[in-house]
């Protein structure tokens, strides 16, 4: 079975060097951004940019990089020339959730699996109002309170140090009076901490907060089903417009992903990726599966087989799972 390598060659930093200069000039990313998104210094990530890490350097943070990059990717939601992640049947609920979290000011809370196209949407609809959306793609980077409120200040072009509540105070002088609205997407990843720390930032601004993120968002405001109240009940009590967004991720979409990544697919190979996309990881684990089917038939001069499939399928599972 392939594996993945932890032997760097010049030729492979270079070619993460230029794979990461070419992502941060398309998504607009400092170094800073794209080394905290990998949990790396940001002098890793500028030797890698101008290929002066050392070949004998640690391997595991060149692969930290090369990770996020392929995620980044992924969050562009799209493939080949310009095929659509999916099809966004988010789109409606998403919406009317934005609108009605602006309307009334109020907290909103929207959840669903990976790959149901939240992301595309609300870069699309934060780049579609300008200033008016303020939105920030969380990671466990930056899951801390203060680590948080410091990546929004920045955003906002404001200091960024100082006390929790120091950033809280220019945040609030920032937002309070305006129609501005923050969207915390992948918002799984902030602590309980920094939960509060949002509902803090409501309560002060006065400015309405979108949360979105997978299912596990729900269960720590709301609380599993079986519980007798919401584990933030304040919070859960300002959170007037809420929506849990369908999980099923249709065929069609996964033959959209599978013909414009492989070519001669059979529908073997299109029900063996529907199956991956049910998974946790949803079209995000098509993404991966299809290129890496790809690198193992390619060798061969074949077209992408069920087993290669399979076999790919082991093999990010055993990636992931280091």
């Amino acid at each position: 079975m392939p594996r993945v390598s932890t032997v760097l060659t010049p030729e492979r930093l270079a070619d993460v060097g230029e794979e990461s200069r070419k992502l941060r000039e398309r998504l607009g990313l400092s170094q800073a951004q794209l080394a905290r998104r990998a949990v790396v210094s940001s002098s890793v990530v500028s030797q890698i940019d101008t290929q002066s890490y050392p070949v004998a350097g640690d391997s595991a943070a060149v692969m930290s990089v090369e990770a996020t990059i392929e995620d980044l990717k992924r969050q562009e939601l799209t493939l080949g020339d310009d095929v659509p992640f999916c099809r966004l049947s988010a789109t409606r609920p998403l919406t009317t959730l934005l609108q009605g979290a602006r309307d009334f000011t109020t907290i909103a809370v929207a959840v669903g699996r990976t790959g149901l196209g939240k992301s595309r949407l609300l870069l699309q609809t934060a780049a579609d109002h300008g200033r008016r959306l303020l939105y920030l793609s969380c990671t466990l980077a930056e899951s801390s309170p203060k680590a948080l409120f410091g990546q929004v200040c920045e955003i906002e072009r404001l200091p960024t140090g100082g006390t929790l509540g120091e950033q809280l105070r220019r945040l609030t002088n920032q937002l309070k009076g305006t129609d501005r609205c923050v969207i915390f997407d992948d918002a799984h990843y902030l602590s309980d901490r920094a939960l509060l720390a949002v509902q803090g930032l409501h309560e002060r601004a006065k400015v309405p907060i979108v949360l979105v993120g997978n299912p596990f968002v729900w269960d720590r405001i709301f609380g599993p089903r079986n519980a007798s109240e919401p584990r933030f009940m304040h919070l859960a009590g300002r959170a007037l417009f809420k929506v849990a967004l369908s999980d099923e991720i249709p065929r069609s979409d996964v033959q959209i992903i599978a013909r414009a990544a492989l070519r001669d697919v059979d529908d073997e190979v299109i029900e063996r990726l529907h199956q991956a996309a049910q998974g946790p990881h949803g079209l995000r684990a098509v993404v991966v599966l299809c290129r890496l089917a790809r690198k193992i038939a390619e060798p061969d001069g074949r077209s992408v087989k069920r087993r290669d499939i399979e076999v790919a399928e082991a093999l990010m599972t055993w990636t992931v799972g280091k």
